[in-house]
């Protein structure tokens, strides 16, 4: 049987996924949601309101103070997941390519956190 083809003239990956790279990517969808759930969207709704009401949440990564006028994510701390924080966008976004981990946690520095 042919399988359809994206526009290179590959078989589309759903069509050839083994039953183990089905399994990690549903995983990976359920830590997901999990992660970025309705919970999340909750707390970031009030540190959004906190924000409009004049307080000034310093950012964890870089220390500098987030602005009602600046971009922000409600960010996961490294080392504890459950720990969320308003974070500078770009600080965010950025820290996985910034935390090499060595070892056992540890980074540059002696230190078992990053960012």
């Amino acid at each position: 049987m042919l399988m359809p083809a994206d526009s290179r003239g590959r078989a589309k990956s759903r069509e050839i996924e083994t039953p183990d790279e089905r399994r990690k990517r549903l995983v990976k969808n359920r830590l997901q949601r999990e992660r970025y759930g309705v919970a999340h969207r909750r707390r970031r709704q009030e540190w959004v309101r906190r924000i409009e009401r004049g307080e000034t949440p310093i950012c964890p990564r870089c220390l500098e103070p987030i602005g009602a006028d600046q971009h922000w994510d409600l960010g996961h701390h490294d080392v504890y997941p459950d720990i969320e924080q308003p974070e500078h966008r770009l600080c965010n976004r950025g820290a996985p390519n910034r935390c090499i981990h060595r070892g056992r946690g540890e980074r540059e520095g002696g230190t078992d956190e990053c960012g």
